[in-house]
């Protein structure tokens, strides 16, 4: 018992002696503190602080890679909601376009069918008053020839190249029938138009061709034949047939053209002279002037003192009419009292190229448009006015392109077959001046046609001239508004009798642009102001 006693003493005294030196050190420190106590103090301390600030550097460290990582997963959510919303947007737009893009070609179809249906039903209208006007023409005019036939001033019925018993009318009809090519234009049926040598000439003949006619055309240094093929070959056959014979020649269909005007009633329209303001030399000017046209009545008054040289290019006994060509004859040389033309004093060369048929009305061939340019060539005409049109054909093209590198200008018809219309010729050849018809207003004729080929835009709506018997009417069509340039363009020709490319050019900007600015295919370079 004892013993266990002592035990307890020595171990209490144990575990108590450390806290009484502990103790005792504090209390005498400055005068009993142990280096290596300190030492172990201090590294404590340091120990403890580096523990410390590696914890809080772990803590801000941990603290700013979650704010990091919040930062980014928000940024992303952001990212992700943006384009979210953008693709909806894109989405909705789209789809609003599409809509919008949608009525808008519904909206533009349905406007598109109703002016179609419309400018069908005008167009209709307008065909039957047309018809119903040319068969009253046609009337008169059949009437006006039978009193024209029995004046010996009026040569040109029969023309002074045409004579009946020494040609031979079975061999030189112009017409036997009517075909359509390719393209549903109508052609002189059951021939071709042959540009050739003479040798190649003797060689279609001595394969068993007829030849209807045949002359020689000085402006293309050829001979123009048109040849009907022996029984039993057809249209196509034949051409290559031709072409075999000849590899050379210019083998083309007799296309058909028609005057581009329309006749009305009425007898208050636009005086010529009142319609375009020209200048006033144009009183006094005296040099040639051509028309290729139907022939002229030169028993109306308005040409009394006119001076007009006619020639007949038809080779048929059918009736030359008279009445287009008339119109527009005196638009261009008209003057008594009450009517002035716009050039008064020039020159006319008036060559007639129409015929009249039972089933067509008013026809020229190529081979008459041919043969008549041909004359003005050779008569040293510079201005050659056409209101008429039909198809392209590279014949009358040839013919055209060498008129002009002879010093000869065409000024064309643009046509009345509508703005939608194909290109019709010679309007639309290069090197021809194309002219368009608009009214007092400067708007344009709404039957005219349209194209880039377009030069210049005249008056041609309700315009004065004189008709065949002896009266004044009025038309309306870009036949009318061609003479109106073509006076123009005479006006513009150099001392050398030429129109020179500065002229023209000149001509151009002195254009009253009408429609979208510059040259555009409605009004061209704009309303002529020679």
């Amino acid at each position: 018992m004892q013993v266990l006693s002592r035990l307890f003493a020595i171990l209490l005294l144990a575990l108590s002696a450390p806290m009484i030196l502990h103790n005792n050190a504090h209390a005498s420190s400055g005068l009993m503190s142990d280096p290596e106590d300190e030492a172990e103090d201090e590294a404590e301390d340091e120990a403890e602080d580096e523990a410390e600030d590696e914890a809080e550097d772990e803590a801000e460290d941990e603290a700013e890679d979650e704010a990091e990582d919040e930062a980014e997963d928000e940024a992303e959510d952001e990212a992700e909601d943006e384009a979210e919303d953008e693709a909806e947007d894109e989405a909705e737009d789209e789809a609003e376009d599409e809509a919008e893009d949608e009525a808008e070609d519904e909206a533009e179809d349905e406007a598109e069918d109703e002016a179609e249906d419309e400018a069908e039903d005008e167009a209709e209208d307008e065909a039957e008053d047309e018809a119903e006007d040319e068969a009253e023409d046609e009337a008169e005019d059949e009437a006006e020839d039978t009193e024209e036939a029995t004046e010996a001033s009026e040569g040109q019925q029969f023309g002074e190249n045409f004579d009946e018993a020494e040609a031979g009318l079975e061999q030189t009809l112009e017409l036997s029938g009517i075909e359509r090519d390719q393209d549903e234009f109508e052609v002189a049926s059951g021939e071709w138009l042959v540009l050739s040598s003479a040798e190649e000439l003797e060689r279609f003949a001595g394969r068993g061709f007829t030849i209807r006619s045949s002359e020689q055309v000085e402006l293309l240094d050829q001979t123009l034949s048109r040849l009907a093929p022996p029984d039993g070959i057809g249209r196509e056959a034949a051409r290559l047939a031709l072409l075999q014979i000849a590899p050379g020649a210019e083998i083309e269909f007799n296309h058909l053209y028609s005057p581009q005007a329309r006749t009305q009633r009425s007898e208050t329209g636009r005086q010529p002279a009142g319609a375009l303001a020209l200048p006033e030399a144009r009183r006094t000017v005296s040099k040639k002037i051509g028309l290729i046209d139907t022939a002229v009545s030169s028993a109306n008054p308005v040409f009394s003192l006119s001076r007009m040289v006619t020639e007949d290019f038809v080779n048929s006994r059918n009736p030359r009419p008279y009445g287009h060509g008339t119109a527009v004859a005196s638009i261009l040389v008209g003057q008594s009292g009450s009517y002035q033309g716009l050039l008064p004093q020039a020159r006319l060369y008036a060559a007639s190229v129409f015929e009249r048929l039972p089933s067509r009305g008013n026809t020229a061939t190529t081979a008459s448009l041919v043969r008549a340019l041909d004359w003005m060539v050779r008569n040293g005409v510079t201005v050659v006015n056409m209101s008429l049109s039909g198809p392209e054909n590279r014949i009358l093209q040839r013919a055209v392109n060498r008129a002009r590198q002879n010093g000869t200008i065409v000024i064309a018809a643009a046509g009345n077959a509508g703005p939608t219309a194909a290109p019709l010729y010679p309007a639309a050849y290069d090197g021809v001046i194309s002219v368009t018809a608009v009214d007092e207003r400067n708007r344009v004729f709404r039957r005219a046609n349209r194209g880039d080929y377009l030069d210049f835009s005249a008056p041609g709506v309700n315009i004065s001239h004189a008709r065949g018997n002896r009266a004044i009417g009025t038309s309306s069509g870009t036949s009318i508004a061609a003479p109106f340039v073509s006076a123009g363009l005479l006006l513009a020709i150099d001392q050398d009798g030429r129109l020179s490319q500065r002229a023209l050019a000149r001509l151009r900007r002195r254009a009253l642009d009408l429609g979208e600015p510059g040259r555009d295919p409605v009004y061209g370079y704009g309303l002529i102001r020679p």
